[in-house]
């Protein structure tokens, strides 16, 4: 080949580099905006009390939040945007729907379209530069967002630009959507106190994420006066959400950067081997820089492409060793794997033996879990629960299981909302349901023995609530207490069941563990006196009967709050759920070596042991 030839050929080949390069980013600037677009949102209510003059307490709420093209110009989208805000329960709090008129190219609004004249952009504009501010509108807030830059920062090892509002000489009115409230349009106006925070990827445009955190206050219509508020509310995405959106524009940066920047500089290595000599030596180091190039390419589009994040770390702590809590145990963390989340890539669990009721071993074991760096613990009975806490100072979240009276012991403030960094459902059956089933199978009953462990935090709760049944019923109530299993054997052996009509065996880690329970069965059996038990294993060692908790099934519902931890929910917001599933069981085997009919309507609603 001429050498001319070769000159115009490789001179192609760099006008091609420079080409891309330098009109790529031109071209993608110039692509239709992507204005499809969802995300999962976190949301809570603090609602205000007039009549307490306070506020209840935060609450979750349930957000819908999307865009979808409804119509479309030559060289328009026409967008509709909804947010629809609603109570646990399935009551609305707020349900928005708005029409933006978005210029395909720019993603710019279109003043003449949409359901009303609006100035900026639908999400944000392309090749942001570090300060510069921009237009923006949110569908909570019917007016313009006038984003300031805030700081720079990174998110998954994307750096994006933060923008934050207050709406600085705009009043931000909901009357109009929120007719339902007292008073509200007739005599009172809402107006709102936003702050909105977004965080966008500056090069491609793509809003990441947004959070605000707003007050909605009642104004007299009249005089214009501030009343009180009607809601503090807060809403941010889930880290799922984060994690899609980081992933969108990772993918989106790849592609400039390999149009932009890989694919010329391999185009200008072509353009010199063309020229040089044809030498086997010079083709080996031409070929070697681009296998390097090529090699660049794949690292970066590891770190562009793949959604790779750290597992979350979850360490089990077992205060006992309990058949039906390891049973619990598997459930929680076959339900967190239910849940999408692969073991070993998504979800890490660290389990060490339990703490067999010790508690220097159980801050030991909390301790551990802290040294390799636990995102949340999920911890078993109200002894090891007041641990945890202790050790875990509220820094992470705390997932509790096997704890009866959580409000009454301290590990939560609050059923509603815990109000710390500790949630989780009660496996609490109420005295009376327990009493009635009881009174099914001994009509007339009028005695019975408690027994429990010397001070411990539930029993103590749960004897006032059975002396308070007791009482109402005419049901002598007697505490017999134990500090550990020898001194439960001598207060067994000196106590004489025959004179009462019933033993109880409540739900500590004593009573229920370490065939503590066989001693007390084997003497009421002696003494041909039934034994009632708050929990299967006194079931299955020899009591008559029990109106229980499922622990086992309890592990599916706490693994459902600890997914919507990891997602980025607050635990403080999460009410801490009841016993939903409740059971009856009894030992078909005692009621015959005691002699006792067992009542049709007990046979048919109880499950037999």
């Amino acid at each position: 080949m001429k050498k001319g030839v070769i000159y115009i050929i490789s001179l192609i080949v760099i006008f091609i580099a420079f080409v891309m390069n330098r009109y790529i980013p031109i071209w993608y600037g110039s692509l239709p905006q992507q204005v499809t677009y969802d995300a999962e949102i976190i949301s809570t209510d603090n609602f205000y009390n007039e009549q307490t003059q306070s506020y209840e307490g935060e609450q979750q709420s349930v957000t819908s939040y999307n865009y979808h093209i409804v119509d479309e110009t030559p060289n328009a989208y026409i967008v509709e945007n909804t947010f629809d805000v609603r109570t646990i329960e399935g009551k609305i709090i707020i349900a928005l729907s708005r029409k933006y008129g978005v210029d395909k190219k720019t993603g710019k609004h279109i003043m003449s379209l949409g359901d009303k004249p609006r100035e900026g952009y639908l999400f944000a504009p392309k090749n942001l530069h570090e300060g510069e501010a921009y237009t923006y509108w949110h569908i909570n807030y019917e007016a313009p967002a006038k984003l300031s830059f805030l700081k720079k920062e990174e998110i998954q090892g994307l750096p994006v630009f933060v923008y934050r509002t207050h709406y600085e000489g705009y009043t931000i009115e909901q009357t109009d959507d929120l007719t339902y409230l007292p008073g509200v349009p007739e005599s009172r106006q809402i107006i709102l106190e936003p702050e909105l925070t977004v965080w966008v990827e500056p090069i491609t445009g793509t809003v990441i994420a947004y959070e605000d955190n707003t007050t909605a206050y009642y104004y007299d219509r009249q005089s214009g006066k501030k009343l009180y508020p009607w809601n503090h509310f807060h809403n941010k995405y889930t880290k799922a959400s984060i994690n899609k959106h980081v992933n969108i524009a990772k993918k989106r940066l790849f592609f400039l950067i390999t149009c932009t920047k890989v694919i010329p500089v391999v185009l200008i290595i072509v353009a010199l081997l063309i020229l040089m000599p044809i030498k086997r030596k010079n083709i080996k180091i031409l070929f070697g820089l681009i296998a390097i190039i090529l090699m660049g390419v794949y690292i970066v589009s590891i770190y562009y492409i793949s959604d790779k994040k750290d597992p979350v770390i979850i360490g089990i702590a077992r205060w006992v060793d309990n058949v039906n809590q390891n049973k619990n145990i598997e459930n929680f963390k076959q339900g967190i794997i239910n849940s999408d989340l692969v073991e070993g890539k998504d979800v890490l669990f660290l389990e060490e033996p339990s703490s067999d009721a010790d508690s220097a071993q159980h801050r030991k074991t909390i301790q551990s879990y802290l040294n390799q760096h636990a995102d949340m613990i999920y911890s078993l009975t109200t002894p090891g629960t007041l641990i945890v806490q202790e050790e875990v100072k509220g820094n992470i979240p705390i997932i509790f299981s096997v704890v009866i009276y959580p409000e009454e012991s301290g590990v939560v403030k609050s059923l509603t909302n815990s109000g710390n960094n500790t949630v989780g459902t009660r496996n609490w059956v109420s005295g009376d349901t327990q009493m009635n089933f009881f009174l099914e199978i001994f009509p007339n009953m009028t005695s019975m023995v408690f027994v429990q462990r010397t001070n411990e935090s539930n029993s103590n709760i749960q004897f006032e609530e059975f002396s308070s049944v007791g009482a109402r019923k005419h049901i002598a109530i007697t505490q017999l207490q134990a500090k550990d299993k020898q001194e439960l054997q001598t207060v067994v052996n000196n106590t004489d069941f025959s004179i009462f009509d019933a033993l109880y065996l409540a739900c500590d880690t004593l009573i229920q563990g370490q065939s503590a329970n066989e001693i007390i069965i084997k003497k009421a059996k002696e003494q041909h006196v039934p034994v009632f038990s708050c929990a299967k294993t006194g079931v299955e060692k020899g009591a008559l009967a029990g109106v229980i908790p499922n622990v086992e099934k309890l592990g599916t519902i706490f693994a459902k709050q600890a997914i919507q931890i990891i997602n980025g929910v607050n635990p403080t917001t999460l009410a801490t759920i009841g016993n939903p599933f409740p059971v009856q069981l009894i030992n078909v085997n005692t009621f015959h070596e005691l002699h006792i009919d067992i009542p049709q309507t007990v046979e048919l609603e109880s499950i037999t042991l």
